[in-house]
């Protein structure tokens, strides 16, 4: 609502006055509502406009009409008004700390909550009284998680992706550079916009040199696709990571399987939860590494294999949320209930994927055996499946992790070593690599 700052700009909404340049033109606003009545209108930052905006909204929201400059009643009694502002928006900053974003608490939702609610309702705030009592409803969003961040990195991406296809590129994005990008481009104050902008200097840009450096002159000559992967590396010279575009290789399907299947829990929603065996992810990778050929061959193959899950999910015995291993037998892929004993290696994958993450932080992480063992037993629970797992490494690992690193307890190049201490995990920290006898979590995917 930045175009409607001035007072001479506000007539632009319902039309401009007989004898003024855009009579004949309408109102963009009451144009609008009258050629549909059934709308959404949304205005942007509102707190941005002249006050005769608020002034007319009363009249909008008090008896469900407004004249415009022809005389003509427009009705928007079938209109759903939505307002947006960002007025006291630092109120709802959360520092977090570099490498993870903490989720926002109930508790300190609803202080921010009940702040802003006390700033908007302030003497000096733009929305006056009468305004304010016209409102049907306040809603107050929280700051941006990491699930958001990562979503917002993949929609980035995928545009970038799409226009690299068009010039025969095939772009792979690895998980250890997203979580670079989002620890890099993450910024409480600024949004979502600088994580936009770094993927266009450290992604786009490098992708735009790549090709005009020739890199790619004997894919253009015979028309055949580049696979190109973005990866995460030291910077030359410095132990700070940094991105970096490269040649698909072999080794890439592993972390290219991870997301494809990443993918293909997502899509099943509740209708049920799926694991792959170690066994059954080194098959997937030897069978559809082709050279020349990136990750295309495992994609088909992950989509083949969700036809089959959604079908299988559907008839007896399996029934609604129930979960499933899909496993190797006689060199085939076979579906079997999930057991007690696939705990095991699911905790390797969860420790695994938790290292990596870390590791783009450059803090290594230490599990003990009791503490492994402390994990499996709170996954154990009537309904077996993956997720109570996934859910005890998070809040039992990596938001206590996340908390100490956010109030600088632990620094880039630490160990984090993990044990059980009178029935609950303890944390300690020590610098290098873990001491021999030490049983050390995973960090890499098995291949």
């Amino acid at each position: 609502m930045s175009e409607y700052m001035e007072k001479h700009n506000v007539s632009r909404l319902i039309g401009a006055p007989p004898g003024y340049v855009g009579y004949e033109e309408g109102g963009q606003l009451t144009e609008r509502i009258r050629h549909r009545p059934y709308a959404v209108v949304l205005l942007d930052e509102i707190e941005k406009a002249h006050p005769d905006v608020f002034n007319m909204l009363l009249q909008i929201m008090e008896e469900g009409h407004l004249t415009d400059s022809f005389g003509r009643r427009v009705d928007f009694s079938n209109v759903v008004l939505i307002m947006t502002s960002n007025y006291r928006s630092d109120l709802i900053t959360d520092r977090g700390a570099i490498g993870f974003i903490k989720p926002m608490s109930e508790q300190s939702y609803l202080h921010m909550k009940t702040a802003l609610t006390q700033a908007i309702e302030d003497s000096h705030s733009p929305f006056r009284p009468e305004m304010r009592n016209r409102l049907d409803e306040i809603i107050v969003f929280r700051p941006l998680g990491k699930k958001d961040l990562k979503k917002i990195v993949d929609l980035e991406f995928s545009k970038i992706a799409e226009r690299a296809k068009q010039r025969d590129i095939a772009l792979y994005l690895s998980p250890e550079a997203k979580e670079l990008l989002i620890n890099k481009g993450h910024s409480p104050e600024m949004g979502a916009r600088p994580l936009r902008r770094l993927i266009e200097h450290q992604v786009e840009d490098k992708l735009a040199e790549l090709i005009i450096s020739g890199e790619f002159s004997e894919e253009e000559k015979t028309r055949e696709f580049a696979h190109v992967c973005v990866v995460c590396g030291k910077r030359e010279g410095s132990e700070e990571s940094d991105i970096h575009l490269r040649r698909f290789t072999a080794e890439d399907l592993t972390w290219a399987l991870e997301m494809e299947f990443a993918a293909l829990r997502g899509a099943l929603d509740d209708r049920g939860d799926v694991e792959l065996t170690p066994e059954a992810k080194d098959w997937l990778v030897c069978t559809h590494s082709q050279p020349g050929k990136g990750a295309g061959p495992l994609h088909e193959a992950i989509e083949t294999l969700k036809d089959r899950l959604v079908q299988e999910l559907s008839r007896p015995p399996y029934s609604e949320g129930a979960a499933l291993c899909i496993a190797l037998a006689d060199n085939q892929l076979r579906f079997r209930p999930m057991e007690t004993d696939d705990l095991e290696w699911l905790l390797d994958d969860e420790l695994a994927l938790l290292g990596r993450r870390l590791s783009v932080s450059g803090v290594s992480l230490d599990v003990a055996p009791d503490a492994r063992m402390y994990l499996m037993r709170k996954a154990c629970v009537p309904k077996l499946d993956a997720r109570p797992l996934r859910r005890a490494v998070e809040e039992e690992i990596e938001d206590p992790i996340a908390e100490r690193i956010t109030r600088r307890l632990i620094r880039p190049g630490q160990r984090v070593r993990v044990a059980l201490q009178d029935g609950q995990l303890a944390f300690s920290t020590a610098e290098g690599a873990a001491p021999p006898g030490h049983t050390e979590a995973p960090v890499a995917a098995r291949t």
